[in-house]
């Protein structure tokens, strides 16, 4: 969900517990732009089978929210206002 009033890029990836390396899912979409008072849903899917496994583990869903250049003439003057 983006609060903001103006629209921005969100990142996703699923790491390992040492939340360096990647973990065994795909995260889709990757990369996209979320406008402004929306939100949108994203997807983890396996890459390998997880059916066989004798202990738990701990997986870090990792979603970053990218705001726009200040400068930039797509924002609008909402962003701008907050700078």
């Amino acid at each position: 969900m983006n609060p903001q009033a103006y629209p921005m890029l969100v990142q996703s990836e699923v790491m390992m517990e040492d939340r360096k390396t990647r973990a065994p899912f795909i995260v889709t979409p990757p990369l996209f732009r979320l406008d402004g008072h929306q939100q949108s849903r994203i997807k983890v899917i396996a890459t390998s089978s997880h059916n066989n496994d004798t202990k738990e583990s701990l997986y870090w869903l990792c979603v970053t929210g990218i705001p726009p250049e200040a400068d930039a003439d797509w924002t609008g003057d909402a962003y701008r206002k907050k700078k």
